[in-house]
């Protein structure tokens, strides 16, 4: 029998037709065997030549419509096989399914999906498993939503969060891209682990140095993508150090700029993914827990202080929206200006002229709006220097910037309104510019 197998996958005809006429006589061998003797070794030797005719693209198709991909399906799904024949199962629907949407509709339709991520937990085949499922998945949304339903999300999550992959870093990429097919997937209770995006970036912050920039953002972009969910932000929330974890990974992001420009192929995507990591930590400090879990003389306060001054815009535009989101009380302003002088590194900001990014420019008025609500910081901030020539003043001359202008409007007349001693100083700068040099009032 092995040698007629052999003969038979060995002389596949090129043309189609006869191909699947060919492989229409394997798959009623298979079956055959399959039904009268499937502990057959003939049977592994026959699921080992179809695994290897997978690989060739030309082969694909037939082996679909020949109905051999849909019976080796059917094998996999079988309770307690051996771990030989479900090597070559795994081989021919993996196989089968590159780059052929036809053979992974079949595929789904099978059923075997929840059969095969339950392999998962079986640690000698995992370099079978997941580049299988990845196969079947990647540029195909339906079964998106087919390995979603059968749990993969769980499955990966566990297998991520402890040490069984450490020696197979391929592995960890694919599981990752895995994950990142079905973020979007509507969340449900048991299908979504729910420290998935902890995990993640925990694994995008325990490389080495230097940035495996690959690496690093394809761990970090997935974790954002369930991070979109607000369902996500508050359970991640409650894992001990998560604020830590994402401005870790933040900082990471933003002090790396060419190694991720160089694996995101443009500046465009580079922006893009800036923006979606300041959209993630924007929406985190918005959560009430956030703020709880940041008292405004610890690290996560001193570290988001800190990158206010930082060289890289993205982290001063992140730690304004982030601080002023903590910022919610007359109290925790009053603390910010009066105890950390918060408003001294802003108002550099506003006084530097090479300083014109509108979004920069924006968080900082925002965050200063805020701070200027209190009475007792409008004085301190007008006495350090926010209503002088070069800083409130510069910012409306910025004809280009609309809302920025409005944004320093508005913060001008916080500061105005019920404290004298501002408007004084600004009645000065009117008479200023009205008389066009020096003045002493």
């Amino acid at each position: 029998m092995s040698g007629f197998i052999n003969q038979l996958l060995d002389n596949i005809p090129d043309d189609e037709v006869q191909q699947i006429k060919a492989l229409r006589r394997v798959a009623d061998i298979a079956r055959n065997l399959w039904k009268t003797d499937p502990g057959s070794p003939d049977l592994d030797l026959l699921a080992q030549k179809v695994g290897d005719a997978a690989r060739v693209e030309s082969n694909r198709i037939p082996l679909g419509e020949s109905g051999l991909l849909e019976f080796f399906c059917s094998v996999v799904s079988t309770q307690g096989l051996r771990s030989t024949l479900v090597v070559q199962c795994l081989r021919i629907i993996g196989n089968s399914s590159a780059d052929q949407d036809e053979n992974r509709a079949r595929v789904v339709a099978s059923g075997c999906l929840p059969s095969i991520i339950s392999l998962l937990d079986d640690d000698s085949i995992l370099a079978f498993v997941i580049p299988v499922l990845f196969n079947i998945s990647v540029d195909y949304e339906p079964a998106h939503k087919a390995i979603y339903q059968a749990g993969i999300n769980p499955e990966l999550v566990s297998l991520l969060s402890g040490p069984r992959l450490e020696d197979a870093p391929v592995l960890v990429n694919y599981a990752c891209k895995l994950l990142g097919l079905v973020a979007t997937q509507e969340p449900e209770a048991n299908l979504v682990h729910p420290a998935t995006p902890f995990v993640l970036l925990t694994l995008a912050n325990s490389q080495p140095l230097p940035l495996d920039a690959g690496d690093f953002f394809a761990q970090a972009s997935v974790a954002l993508a369930y991070l979109a969910q607000e369902q996500a932000q508050r359970k991640f929330l409650e894992n001990p150090g998560s604020v830590d974890l994402i401005l870790r990974t933040f900082a990471t992001a933003c002090r790396n700029p060419d190694a991720l420009q160089e694996y995101l192929s443009d500046e465009a995507r580079l922006k893009q993914a800036f923006t979606a990591f300041t959209a993630t930590l924007a929406d985190l400090s918005a959560q009430p827990l956030f703020a709880s879990l940041c008292p405004l003389d610890g690290p996560e306060v001193g570290t988001l202080k800190r990158w206010i001054s930082a060289s890289e815009t993205s982290l001063q535009s992140a730690a304004c929206l982030a601080l002023g989101n903590i910022a919610r009380s007359d109290e925790k302003c009053s603390y910010l200006v009066q105890k950390l002088a918060i408003h001294k590194p802003l108002i550099a900001i506003l006084a530097d002229p090479a300083i014109v990014d509108a979004g920069l420019l924006h968080s900082v008025l925002s965050f200063l709006k805020n701070l200027a609500i209190p009475s007792e910081n409008k004085l301190v901030l007008g006495d350090t220097g926010l209503l002088e020539t070069g800083v409130l003043p510069r910012i409306w001359g910025l004809d280009t910037q609309t809302q920025v202008q409005f944004d320093a409007v508005s913060l001008t007349r916080l500061l105005l309104v019920g404290c004298p001693a501002n408007s004084r100083e600004q009645s000065r700068y009117c008479l200023h510019v009205a008389t066009g040099g020096d003045i002493n009032v």
